[in-house]
């Protein structure tokens, strides 16, 4: 809590332990109040103030009796008792250092410590250090005891023995020189199992090895190195040196074989703490009784290496032939199978192209079909609609679109004619004339625009008559003159001129 929220947990516990509920009434107000000063409780309603400290309160307590409860939970689960998994000691003839390793029904892991008669919860950590020196924590905030100061941590306090390999070498009478290959520090620890663990692991090798002998030597040189006097060195016999030089050689051999050795002990230790038990020879064999009926070879073969590995189980090693042979003649199948299916594929795959490539072709000509007859004859009918239904403007554009199809342009021309008759039919003359000129020729369009230049003329005559006989002679005599001679324009000309000589003579 925040140092507000602890002020307001004390001021709402006071106030319930004395009976001070209700803020509404003035005396319970005011006590709370002083409760409040005291606690340096800053306000402006006091009531609202407690509201706010109720819920505080309330938050806390709900969360404090989780807390209860699962201490309460803790604590019974830490009463019950473990299975012992394993035994870690310095000294086979005592239980000095000695660290027991539990664990319960639940799979929880914890570990005692003799020499301190004391017990820890949590899963320990083995592993090797960098000096080659098994390491094991059984606490997340402490190690159990470490070691020289070559960096080795010796597994449950076991004490370190030093063995220094050194030689005495001669020279030529002047003195004693003696060269040091180097400290190798020798661990040595040791390690029972329990009868739990017993049935599940005596198949590994590592448990063969340590149930044999229980002794773990662990070699750490982290400083192995020649420290010798040059001047000594130069002078010492070739013999000694060499000597030396072997000797610190085989210490080297061993502390890589101690490292690998401890690196595999290490990873064996662990899975038998944490329960990751193998399975049984009878699991094994269960399994691998279940995958010999399979009809697949990888079945087979995963049989086949589990009984190699009980070799010594029940039938194992008589199984063993009997599947490689079902194995062979199960792959030789599988192959054949494989070629086989592989031909059928290809078979419909080839099936599958020709029947792409008539399609192909099929589809090639029903689309030229289609953009070069089908569409272009519904264009042309349409076309033929629209000259019949006397639309020859619509029709020419839709004959024009079809690029030669049938007589297209033969119906182009027709309609052009049938479109200039209708110019001339509906009194435009010019405009008749200027189609009939464009078809060239076509049909009779020759006559046809004389025929229109005679209508004109006709028309313009009719126009003059009616000047005159409007009394617009003058008028009437311009329109004649441009008839040039039609019908009797000439003699219509001169009428007009006498009518208005009429008219001067009675003004006059």
């Amino acid at each position: 809590m925040t140092a507000k929220e602890q002020k307001l947990y004390s001021f709402y516990s006071q106030c319930i332990a004395k009976g001070y509920t209700d803020m509404a009434d003035d005396t319970q107000s005011l006590k709370a109040k002083v409760i409040a000063s005291d606690l340096d409780l800053k306000y402006g309603k006091i009531a609202v103030l407690y509201v706010e400290a109720k819920k505080v309160f309330e938050l806390e307590e709900a969360r404090r009796k989780v807390e209860a409860e699962q201490a309460a939970q803790e604590a019974i689960r830490t009463s019950v008792l473990g299975e012992l998994v394993l035994t870690l000691r310095e000294d086979p003839n005592n239980n000095r250092g000695r660290i027991d390793v539990y664990r319960r029904p639940d799979g929880s892991v914890y570990c005692t410590h003799n020499r301190e008669e004391t017990k820890f919860e949590g899963t320990p950590d083995i592993q090797v250090n960098k000096g080659g020196v098994l390491s094991y924590t059984y606490h997340p905030s402490r190690t159990i005891f470490t070691g020289a100061s070559s960096g080795g941590i010796s597994m449950g306090g076991f004490h370190q023995t030093k063995a220094y390999t050194t030689e005495k070498v001669s020279d030529t009478g002047k003195g004693d020189i003696y060269a040091k290959s180097g400290d190798m520090n020798i661990w040595v620890k040791y390690i029972d199992f329990s009868d739990a663990t017993d049935h599940a692991f005596r198949r590994d090798e590592t448990y063969k090895s340590l149930s044999q002998g229980k002794r773990i030597i662990c070699f750490n040189s982290s400083n192995a190195s020649f420290s010798r006097d040059m001047i000594g060195m130069a002078m010492k016999s070739g013999a000694g040196y060499q000597d030396v030089l072997s000797k610190a050689s085989l210490a080297n051999d061993m502390m890589k074989l101690s490292m690998g050795e401890i690196q595999r002990i290490a990873a064996f230790l662990n899975e038998v703490i944490s329960g990751n038990y193998p399975e049984t020879d009878e699991e094994y064999y269960t399994k691998a009784v279940r995958l010999s009926d399979s009809t697949k070879s990888d079945d087979l073969m995963k049989a086949a290496q589990i009984f190699r590995k009980i070799i010594d189980y029940k039938d194992s090693s008589s199984r063993v032939d009997s599947i490689q042979k079902k194995y062979e003649e199960v792959l030789q199948e599988e192959k054949e199978n494989r070629i086989l299916q592989k031909e059928r594929v290809d078979r419909k795959r080839k099936k599958a192209l020709s029947i792409i490539a008539v399609l192909a072709i099929i589809g090639l000509v029903t689309a030229l079909v289609v953009t070069k007859v089908i569409i272009p004859n519904e264009h042309y009918k349409n076309a033929v609609a629209l000259k019949n239904a006397g639309n020859y403007e619509e029709a020419i554009n839709a004959f024009s679109v079809l690029n030669h199809y049938k007589d297209s342009e033969e119906q182009i021309k027709e309609c052009k004619y049938y479109y200039a008759i209708s110019l001339k039919d509906s009194g435009s003359f010019e405009e008749a004339i200027t189609a009939f000129k464009q078809l060239n020729g076509y049909n009779d369009s020759a006559e046809q625009i004389s025929s229109c230049e005679i209508c004109i003329k006709d028309k313009n005559y009719k126009a003059a008559v009616a000047l005159k006989d409007a009394g617009s002679y003058a008028e009437a005599i311009t329109a004649f003159e441009q008839l040039n001679g039609y019908r009797d324009s000439v003699e219509q000309i001169n009428s007009c001129k006498i009518c208005i000589q009429d008219e001067n003579y009675k003004k006059a």
